[in-house]
């Protein structure tokens, strides 16, 4: 008989989705993306939460995007709640072994060149393979 089509995908590792904002579905980082844990266990990154505030009775608080818990605000903001320790920990060590990993080209630190006695720092790319997205490979017998 007829042999129906076949679909697999390649994913990424369940660790590399674990390591994206389901808002914004931005990668976490180590600066401006940091993983931040709710009250209800729910983490997001830190940008996202941070647009996140509602005033209800004259208290500010951060509701969850995924089950609506509100959680209230620190007096620092979204930079005062706790990391999400298991993501953060997954992005230092993929950054780590990965200097891909961040949506931008990491750099290296500059190197100094004089010209006219001006002493101008140069940021250099620092090489490495770049993950290719997610493939989806089609067989069809």
């Amino acid at each position: 008989g007829d042999t129906p089509e076949v679909i697999m995908e390649t994913m990424m590792p369940a660790r590399r989705q674990d390591l994206v904002c389901i808002v914004c579905f931005g990668s976490y980082d180590l600066v401006t993306r940091l993983p931040r844990r709710l009250h209800c266990g729910h983490a997001f990154c830190q940008a996202c939460l941070k647009r996140l505030d509602t005033v209800i009775n004259d208290q500010v608080w951060i509701p969850c995007p995924q089950c609506r818990q509100n959680t209230p605000r620190p007096r620092g903001g979204a930079v005062g709640l706790d990391l999400d320790l298991a993501s953060f920990l997954g992005v230092k060590a993929h950054f780590r072994s990965d200097s891909s990993f961040l949506s931008i080209t990491p750099l290296q630190m500059p190197s100094t060149v004089t010209q006219e006695n001006n002493t101008i720092p140069r940021w250099h790319p620092i090489p490495g393979n770049h993950p290719e997205t997610p493939r989806r490979l089609f067989i069809v017998n």
